[in-house]
């Protein structure tokens, strides 16, 4: 199984390389640092977001005026994020208790019980880092991976899918 990298993590948690950033409980079996690592390979470390197709798809390309098309599956948690892997941007869609000055695609319980979510590539994001601020997600081209959870900022983990944004 595919988990994100650790920047994911370190991101959304608000971890420096320096510190441990949380770890997934119970981390199934190939997801453990070391799965898969040949002789002389960096084991890729443990993530505590899947992917899995039938709880979250979305197509593997996105060009600038489409739209971002999310399939999701049964319980597939009520927050969304964005992260651009280009300097490990976190920007969020849907949380639990937003910022005031943060525009949300939608309500919380609304995204909980969607089948399809439909994301522009104008849309703007909450980036929670720094001093944050709503802004256009989707401006560099590259990869982008989308996340949900019941809590994006908790242990509890959650499902990921990847995006290529060719601009």
């Amino acid at each position: 199984m595919r988990v994100a990298p650790l920047f994911v993590a370190m991101a959304l948690f608000g971890c420096s390389q320096a510190e441990n950033p949380p770890q997934a409980a119970g981390a199934g079996a190939g997801a453990g640092a070391g799965a898969g690592a040949g002789a002389g390979e960096a084991a890729e470390p443990p993530s505590i977001f899947a992917v899995d197709p039938q709880v979250l798809s979305c197509p593997t390309m996105l060009r600038d005026g489409e739209t971002l098309v999310l399939t999701l599956g049964p319980g597939h948690g009520s927050e969304l994020g964005i992260v651009r892997e280009e300097g490990e941007v976190p920007y969020f869609l849907v949380v639990q208790s937003p910022p005031d000055e943060m525009r949300s695609l939608m309500a919380r319980n609304e995204f909980g019980i969607a089948t399809h979510v439909e994301v522009p590539s104008t849309a703007t994001g909450f980036k929670w880092l720094g001093e944050g601020g709503n802004e256009r997600i989707f401006t560099t081209p590259g990869t982008y991976e989308v996340l949900i959870s019941n809590s994006l900022e908790s242990e509890e983990g959650g499902h990921m899918c990847v995006v290529e944004y060719l601009g």
